[in-house]
């Protein structure tokens, strides 16, 4: 059987859709390769903004939190609602602030959940002035995209710490000591 192997990549060069998939153990980058793939391919477009209400430009914060029932979160308890709340109206004096979140949220912050389909968390983060919370794959993929990103985990993560140290883009910081701001 003979293969034309320019027509071969003829055709794969048009094709709409590309399925592919990643392996690996828990924190080895998958998540990160894809949105940096996404990235780079420039698929993340403007007009994801509108799903968020938002115009090109616009300032405003992810907030992310987990649930911590992961193998790998055992013995973590993430931040306290009370932190949640504290961080989310400080950072709502900078601009819009959107949470994501594997947990029901206290009623003081109902108001700020969004509900993108994960395909298009990406595309949010892209255009994000910064990503605040306790995954740190989100985080590591923010920094990927170019969004800083706050951290919030007792013992971190070798790769967030990276890029903390040699790319000053994921900031990492303990879970367990409460928020103070002047008020």
């Amino acid at each position: 059987m003979s293969v034309d192997v320019e027509q071969y990549l003829d055709a794969q060069e048009n094709k709409q859709l590309l399925k592919f998939i990643t392996c690996g153990s828990v924190d080895d980058g998958k998540s990160t390769l894809i949105g940096r793939m996404l990235y780079e391919s420039q698929l993340i477009l403007d007009d994801q903004l509108s799903e968020l209400n938002l115009k090109k430009g616009e300032k405003f914060t992810i907030c992310r939190f987990v649930s911590w029932e992961a193998n790998h979160d055992y013995g973590h308890s993430g931040l306290s609602t009370k932190n949640k709340i504290t961080a989310v109206k400080e950072f709502s004096k900078y601009g819009k602030v959107f949470i994501t979140s594997e947990n029901e949220l206290p009623e003081e912050l109902k108001q700020y959940q969004i509900k993108l389909p994960p395909e298009k968390i990406h595309h949010a983060i892209s255009f994000a002035s910064l990503l605040y919370g306790e995954s740190s794959t989100m985080a590591s993929e923010a920094a990927v995209l170019g969004t800083p990103a706050i951290f919030i985990d007792d013992i971190g993560r070798g790769y967030t710490d990276e890029q903390e140290s040699n790319y000053e883009i994921v900031y990492n910081f303990t879970e367990s000591i409460k928020i103070k701001y002047n008020q």
